[in-house]
């Protein structure tokens, strides 16, 4: 919540009240005081549009499938929405009551406030838990997600599904790269590699070559666990040309990164650092980023400033040496790809190799793409990865 400090405590207050009213209630009791079963129907049949929409961009579907496969615990809209047919009042009233019953919080309190202040809110909190009811959840039943722990090859693990708006020409490939669990000097290299390759890529792929409208390669940080990401959206290309393609521009990449000079190496770190020490743009740019701290369970508080920091000990020799382990299509690498293809657009198309709906899986209706990408990310984790994972990165 944000807004005017003087009012900020007591909105709070409401919407907390109104979430702990869910607690020691049964079957029988039904919805809370004050909010009425209509009220329930109309959040239920919003939802339900949500998850059916969600993964409608081939994009959004490809990221999806990714995350699913590296986050075991993690949902497809499809499987919520699934669970969610036929969830009557006092079942929900149950679960609800259940999920609440012993709780942890984690607060940050952020902005125009001072010390007292906090503890005026951390009491607040602790005191309408205890007026509720039920108890504090130990640290060891805290949920924890962990993070598949993907096979080494020189061959990448392609996942390759159909995109569910039929209408849409663009099929979306993401190229992830898994490095490992996280520590500083590793993150800060990743992001060096990600500062380099950005700009070449997008000019070859974007503007020269024309590819897709949309080309861009990123770090990824999932759980405590780091990687790359290379994103391409097409309606040009097929998946298979648009995967070949990131690996050529990986060799050529290499070949340039040989090649730079030590000054403009030293003056691509010095960006870097900049960029990293850039004072926060508003409250809640700086709010989000200590959030993310508490949600990641890191809590480096001044993560900016000690990554720009461990960026001095960053040479070329070392970032080619990276590049060499994690990149290289020369080498064994740690490599998924995920590729959303669209639907032919006429009688042809698909049928060169060369479209963007080449490769597209059979199904017969969009309704089918839900349970077909289910399955293909079930078929990842017991057979790819053989169920096994990378353990707690963090404790």
């Amino acid at each position: 919540m944000k807004g005017f400090d003087d009012k900020l405590l007591k909105l709070f207050e409401i919407v907390f009240a109104r979430l702990l009213s869910f607690r020691n209630r049964s079957k029988e009791d039904g919805l809370p005081s004050g909010i009425e079963d209509a009220r329930y129907g109309t959040c239920v049949e919003m939802l339900e549009r949500k998850y059916q929409n969600t993964g409608m961009e081939a994009a959004s579907l490809a990221a999806s499938v990714r995350i699913q496969c590296l986050c075991r615990g993690s949902w497809s809209g499809h499987q919520k929405s699934t669970a969610l047919k036929g969830l009557e009042i006092p079942t929900f009233v149950e679960i609800a009551s259940s999920i609440l019953e012993n709780v942890s919080v984690e607060a940050l309190f952020h902005g125009n406030v001072d010390i007292p202040g906090a503890k005026k809110a951390a009491a607040l909190i602790e005191n309408m838990l205890k007026s509720s009811g039920g108890g504090v959840l130990p640290k060891k039943k805290h949920y924890y997600q962990f993070v598949s722990k993907l096979p080494t090859s020189k061959e990448p693990v392609i996942i390759t599904v159909p995109s569910k708006d039929a209408e849409s020409r663009n099929t979306a490939v993401e190229v992830y790269f898994q490095v490992g669990k996280d520590n500083i000097m590793d993150r800060v290299i990743i992001d060096m590699l990600v500062h380099l390759m950005n700009e070449p890529l997008y000019n070859q792929l974007r503007t020269k070559e024309q590819f897709g409208y949309r080309v861009h390669v990123d770090s990824r940080w999932s759980v405590g666990v780091m990687g790359f990401k290379f994103s391409v959206v097409t309606a040009v290309k097929s998946a298979a040309a648009t995967t070949e393609r990131i690996e050529k521009f990986l060799v050529d990449f290499r070949a340039d990164l040989v090649k730079m000079t030590p000054k403009d190496y030293f003056q691509n770190l010095l960006a870097l650092a900049t960029e990293k020490l850039d004072t926060f743009n508003s409250l809640s740019e700086e709010t989000s980023s200590f959030w993310s701290e508490i949600r990641d369970k890191r809590f480096d508080w001044e993560v900016n400033r000690n990554e720009a920091l461990a960026l001095r000990n960053v040479t070329q020799e070392t970032v080619i040496a990276c590049f060499d382990k994690w990149l290289n299509p020369e080498s064994e690498r740690i490599m998924m790809v995920v590729q959303a293809i669209c639907a032919p657009n006429g009688d042809n198309d698909g049928h060169d190799g060369n479209s963007a709906s080449s490769g597209r899986p059979e199904v017969e209706s969009a309704i089918d793409v839900g349970p077909f990408c289910d399955a293909r990310v079930k078929e990842f984790h017991e057979k790819v990865c053989k169920n096994q994972n990378l353990g707690k990165i963090f404790t």
